[in-house]
C-alpha cells in the first residue's frame, strides 16, 4: 500500500478501519483555526471550538468523523480566564468520505536512538515540590510526566502502522493513528484507556468511563495471577484507583445530574509487560446530549491529572515545563454505531521533517508514593509501547 496522499486516520473496533478522502479537516488553534485541507487560516478561540463540539448531537448518528483533542485545550474548562502561550494547539477535527478495511503490510525493522529524556534527579526535584502540595492539603494526588525524544533515519508514517499492528494481540483497545502531511506529523496510540463510550438505548445513551491507576510488570504469562495479587492488594494502588474512580462518578454525575454509579471497582487490564488496574462507572443520558456537554465535564480525564482536577491542573502547569500536547488528551471517533473517546496514553506524536518521536510517560503520585519507584514505573510504561512494535530496535 502506498501512503495515500492526504490526511487519513486508522483505529480499532470490531475490525481495523481505515478513514480516507477528508472533506473537513481543521487544526483549532487559542487564536485561530487552519484549513488543514486548503491552508486557510481563519480567527478562532476557544470559547467557538468548544461552541462547535458542542454542535455534535450524538443522536444524529454521526459518521466517519474523528476528533484529537490536546490535554491543554482542557484548560478551557478547568482555568478561569487561562491566557494560552500563543498558538496553543487546542485540537483537530477531520470528517471523511469514506471508510475501508486495513489490512497491515510486511514489516521492516525501525531503529530509534534516544536523544532526550527526564534524569531521575530532575524527577526527584519535581516529585518533591509536588509532594509539599500533597503534605499541604492541596490536592490528594497529582500524575506527574516528562517528555521523551528518540530519533529515527528513513522511516515513514505506514512504517510505524505496519509495525503497530502486526500483532493484533498487543494492540490496545483505544489504539489509533492519523497521519497529517499539513504538518508532515502523525498522531501513533496504543492508547488502552476509556475516557467515555456511548451506546444508545430507549431513553437515551448509557455512558461508560473506565479510569486506569496502577501498574505492575509481568514478564510472563506464569506471572499474571501472582501480579494480579500483588497490585491488588497494594495500598497506594488502591488508593490511588478509588479516588480517581470517585472523582469520574462525580464528573459523570455532572453532565446531566442523574448519578453515575461505579458499576465494578477493580478489574485488571493487561497491556504489553504491564498489569493494570481500573474501574467501570457508568451514568444514563438523555437522547440530546451533545459531545460539548459531556467533554465540559470529563475533559481532560482525572486519571491523567490527579484530585481535586483544577487545583492539580494548576500545580502541574508549574511541576511540568513542556506542554503535554495530544499526550493525555483525547481521540475521539463517532462513526456510526462507535461513539468513544480514549485518553492518549502509550501515545506517539512523530515528526517526519526532523526525524523524530515524541513520547511522554507518567504516573500517578499520593503520600504512599516513593520516587525511585515512581521513576521505575515511568520507564517501564516506555518500554511497554515501544516492544508493542515487533522491529524496533532502541538504544
Amino acid at each position: 500500500m502506498n501512503l495515500p496522499d492526504n490526511i487519513f486516520t486508522i483505529y480499532s473496533g470490531r475490525e481495523d478501519v481505515m478513514l480516507i478522502q477528508p472533506r473537513v479537516a481543521y487544526a483549532w488553534y487559542d487564536q485561530y483555526k487552519i484549513n488543514l485541507l486548503t491552508g486557510k487560516k481563519e480567527k478562532a478561540n476557544p470559547a467557538q471550538f468548544h461552541a462547535f463540539l458542542n454542535e455534535f448531537c450524538l443522536l444524529d448518528n454521526h459518521k466517519k468523523t474523528v476528533i484529537h483533542l490536546t490535554y491543554e485545550f482542557g484548560f478551557y474548562y478547568l482555568l478561569d480566564n487561562y491566557k494560552y502561550k500563543k498558538e496553543t494547539l487546542l485540537g483537530i477535527v477531520i470528517v471523511y468520505e469514506k471508510k475501508d478495511r486495513f489490512y497491515p503490510e510486511p514489516i521492516y525493522p525501525i531503529e530509534l536512538s534516544l536523544i532526550s529524556s527526564p534524569s531521575l534527579e530532575e524527577y526527584k526535584q519535581a516529585f518533591k515540590r509536588g509532594r509539599k502540595k500533597l503534605l499541604n492539603g492541596d490536592c490528594y494526588q497529582f500524575n506527574l510526566t516528562f517528555p521523551y525524544q528518540f530519533k529515527f533515519v528513513g522511516v515513514g508514517p505506514l512504517d510505524f502502522i505496519n509495525q503497530l499492528w502486526a500483532n493484533p494481540k498487543l494492540k490496545g483497545a483505544y489504539a489509533h493513528a492519523t497521519w497529517l502531511p499539513y504538518f508532515n506529523k502523525m498522531i501513533l496510540s496504543n492508547s488502552p484507556e476509556c475516557l467515555f463510550q456511548t451506546s444508545k438505548n430507549q431513553i437515551g445513551f448509557l455512558c461508560w468511563s473506565m479510569p486506569i491507576k496502577g501498574s505492575i510488570k509481568v514478564t510472563s504469562p506464569e506471572k499474571y495471577n501472582q501480579a494480579w495479587s500483588t497490585l491488588k492488594k497494594s495500598r497506594k494502588n488502591q488508593a490511588e484507583l478509588f479516588m480517581i474512580s470517585d472523582l469520574l462518578r462525580n464528573d459523570l454525575s455532572k453532565i446531566e445530574k442523574p448519578k453515575a454509579q461505579v458499576i465494578r471497582k477493580k478489574i485488571p487490564l493487561m497491556v504489553p509487560e504491564i498489569l493494570h488496574q481500573c474501574s467501570l462507572i457508568k451514568v444514563q443520558l438523555s437522547k440530546k446530549i451533545t459531545l460539548g456537554q459531556i467533554l465540559k465535564n470529563l475533559f481532560p480525564g482525572g486519571s491523567i491529572t490527579g484530585a481535586p482536577k483544577k487545583r492539580v491542573v494548576e500545580i502541574l502547569l508549574d511541576l511540568e515545563n513542556y506542554d503535554r500536547e495530544f499526550y493525555t488528551g483525547s481521540t475521539i471517533i463517532l462513526d456510526e454505531e462507535v461513539m468513544a473517546s480514549s485518553i492518549n496514553i502509550r501515545t506517539a506524536e512523530i515528526d517526519f521533517n526532523a526525524e523524530k518521536l515524541s513520547y511522554k510517560s507518567g504516573g500517578g503520585i499520593t503520600l504512599l508514593s516513593n520516587p525511585a519507584a515512581e521513576f521505575k514505573e515511568m520507564d517501564l510504561k516506555l518500554k511497554s509501547f515501544l516492544n508493542t512494535f515487533k522491529h524496533i530496535s532502541y538504544n
